[in-house]
């Protein structure tokens, strides 16, 4: 089976990780002090990401924390701020750091987002709203005030 070694020589096996969540597949960074997996949430319809999920390993100690990536771009820390953060130091295998993992990706992956659009003229302006908890994820330049045209589920094969 293959795996990533983490710090402390155990491993966590990516195959694990890719049949808890199923497709897409989760990817796994491997040039940053911990392990780093993450998964785009997107609209394929507008191919745009609108989340990167994202979960951190520290192999010493069977650490996994996750949250929204800042940055979209991996190069930065969690936020602890974030509502949707979360830190388990509980000493836990690495499979069952993966567990964790695959159960946030899937949890998140299935909050619903709806896609608000205004025609305008030849363009369409959208905004993308995390449905549970109204919060814009991604916003076109120049939202009128007036109420969107049509508002749509997206429908993202993802996680």
């Amino acid at each position: 089976m293959a795996g990533v070694i983490v710090s402390s020589g155990r491993k966590l096996s990516s195959v694990h990780m890719r049949a808890l969540t199923g497709p897409p597949h989760v990817d796994v960074w491997v040039d940053h002090p911990q392990l780093v997996t993450s998964v785009d949430v997107s609209d394929k319809v507008h191919d745009i990401v609108l989340r990167t999920l994202r979960v951190d390993f520290d192999g010493a100690r069977a650490h996994v924390w996750g949250g929204n990536d800042p940055t979209g771009q991996l190069v930065g820390e969690l936020d602890p701020t974030d509502p949707d953060w979360f830190d388990r130091d509980d000493g836990s295998t690495p499979e069952a750091c993966a567990e964790i993992a695959a159960a946030f990706f899937k949890s998140q992956g299935e909050r619903p987002i709806d896609r608000e659009e205004w025609a305008d003229g030849t363009a369409v302006k959208c905004r993308w709203i995390l449905v549970d908890v109204g919060r814009a994820l991604v916003t076109s330049a120049g939202i009128p005030t007036r109420p969107p045209t049509q508002v749509l589920r997206v429908s993202s094969d993802n996680p």
